[in-house]
């Protein structure tokens, strides 16, 4: 085919495979939060998650991508752990932190900023706590991994450590503190993590656009 290049098509395609090894990671990340119990139906959420965001990606998000621009606005939507999962009776932190961390080595394939990221979450944790939890260490982890998945493309190595480090600072505020304030229903910690973290990083990136 003429116009298609290999190597772009090679790297999009491993790309693809490591998203799918990512949710089996993620329903092992959930399930450590909560009770054995609950841990099915967590898990049946993020494929119920990935079923229908590759429905929702075929009939909207490639229109996004790579249709044209409606008065500028670009379309790109971050799903990567946005899975709305209420279980707050039943959170049991540290249960299962063992299949957490099994989680998290299939994930940290970003490693730099995932490292910086775990590294300022776990300062922020000290000074608040007087210690560092295993929790507080995959949290930190997932924080720079959701930041910098909007713009990993854009960002140098450099640049990706200011990613990580400024995600872990604010994903931990916003579940310490934040949520704290305002008292939302948020077990898991799923906007505090993915939903803040993303916001920084796709904020970036529309910075990185702006720029250009």
């Amino acid at each position: 085919m003429s116009g298609v290049n290999g190597a772009d098509t090679v790297f999009v395609i491993m790309s693809t495979v490591l998203v799918m090894v990512m949710t089996p990671g993620l329903a092992l990340f959930y399930g450590g939060m909560i009770r054995g119990k609950n841990t099915l139906n967590s898990t049946l959420h993020s494929y119920s998650a990935l079923a229908i965001v590759s429905i929702q990606r075929i009939l909207i998000g490639y229109t996004l991508c790579f249709g044209k621009d409606i008065g500028g606005l670009i379309g790109g939507l971050n799903f990567a752990g946005l899975k709305g999962v209420e279980f707050a009776p039943n959170v049991n932190y540290g249960s299962t932190i063992p299949q957490q961390a099994f989680m998290v080595f299939q994930l940290m394939f970003a490693i730099v900023t995932a490292a910086v990221s775990v590294v300022s979450w776990s300062v922020c944790e000290f000074t608040y706590r007087k210690k560092v939890t295993s929790l507080g260490v995959v949290s930190g982890i997932v924080a720079g991994l959701v930041a910098i998945t909007p713009a990993a493309d854009f960002v140098s190595p450099l640049s990706s450590m200011i990613v990580g480090l400024v995600a872990g600072v604010i994903c931990y505020i916003s579940i310490t503190f934040i949520k704290a304030k305002f008292g939302y229903d948020d077990a898991l910690d799923i906007f505090g993590c993915h939903g803040v973290g993303g916001i920084w990083g796709k904020s970036l990136l529309e910075y990185l656009h702006g720029s250009q």
